[in-house]
């Protein structure tokens, strides 16, 4: 299924070098992980299903992650759920094929078995595949609690210039690091893709080639304000978090992703290292978890 927040967005993505070195610093103590992608009936793991999972164990050896393992299950849908006719011809599996394949609760022992409680990785995976994951063990009665989770699409913003690419979808970054697929929208041959892309990855992190811009603006701050929706009301309804930053004397939309941990900017103008320092300032926080946990409105 092909994951919206892939497609290119009308704002700039942007976090912190604090935050970049973050994430460098827990995949450098990374030593095993799944990397993992799912096939799905829809967007929405309230309303939709997963019908197919390719993940591979990863191991680290001299810097880089080598497969040691894989997992790939097609997963059958009960029979009162539909089957829609634009994910056949996505996706290329069809009612018929899935019918021959185990139910969801039959292939939970090896998916929890393969996982355990190893870090996680894929592609856009925290908004979308994770969460899959987690409403398809939460259906019954699994609470899913991985070590970690590593999104490869947040670290290709990270050194990917926007300018340089027309989308974020994963066919459009792999070509851009010269990886080549036998076809998309297949769980394990994305995973595959997916693999290799984590590895041009760790090579970034130790070049520092990160794709960054640093705005010189400091427009005084308004007003930060949270807002939020549980993303259960549709079927093409999706979870929200998010805080707003209001400037004065500026239209600039600035918000800051939760799920994520990501900004998103209209312009490249504002000093976002500074406007995220004072944030932290106003609302009285030190670390990124505490700022997460913001749930009101602080006017200035």
């Amino acid at each position: 299924m092909e994951k919206a927040e892939n497609r290119q967005p009308s704002f700039f993505y942007w976090r912190s070098q604090r935050a970049v070195d973050e994430v460098q610093k827990r995949l450098a103590e990374c030593q095993n992980l799944i990397l993992y992608d799912l096939e799905t009936t829809g967007t929405n793991p309230l309303y939709h299903r997963i019908i197919e999972i390719g993940a591979i164990w990863l191991k680290k050896k001299d810097g880089k992650f080598v497969e040691e393992d894989r997992l790939h299950r097609y997963i059958r849908l009960p029979e009162c759920l539909e089957f829609p006719e634009e994910i056949e011809k996505l996706t290329g599996i069809s009612r018929e094929q899935l019918d021959k394949e185990p139910y969801e609760e039959e292939c939970l022992e090896d998916i929890l078995f393969f996982f355990e409680d190893l870090p996680v990785s894929g592609y856009n995976n925290m908004r979308f595949d994770d969460l899959f994951l987690k409403q398809c063990f939460y259906r019954h009665g699994i609470e899913w609690c991985c070590q970690d989770s590593f999104d490869i699409l947040l670290m290709a913003r990270d050194f990917v210039p926007s300018e340089s690419v027309e989308n974020f979808k994963l066919e459009t970054i792999a070509d851009y690091f010269g990886i080549e697929a036998e076809h998309y929208h297949s769980a394990f041959s994305d995973a595959e893709v997916t693999a290799k892309l984590l590895n041009c990855m760790m090579t970034c992190y130790q070049e520092g080639k990160r794709a960054d811009y640093h705005g010189n603006l400091r427009p005084d701050i308004e007003r930060i304000a949270y807002w939020g929706k549980e993303g259960q009301e549709n079927e093409t309804d999706k979870p929200v978090k998010r805080i707003y930053i209001a400037l004065k004397e500026n239209q600039t939309k600035i918000f800051y992703d939760v799920i994520n941990g990501v900004w998103y900017t209209e312009s490249r103008d504002i000093d976002m290292e500074w406007l995220e320092e004072r944030c932290w300032e106003i609302l009285g926080v030190s670390t990124e978890k505490e700022f997460q946990a913001f749930r009101a409105t602080k006017k200035v």
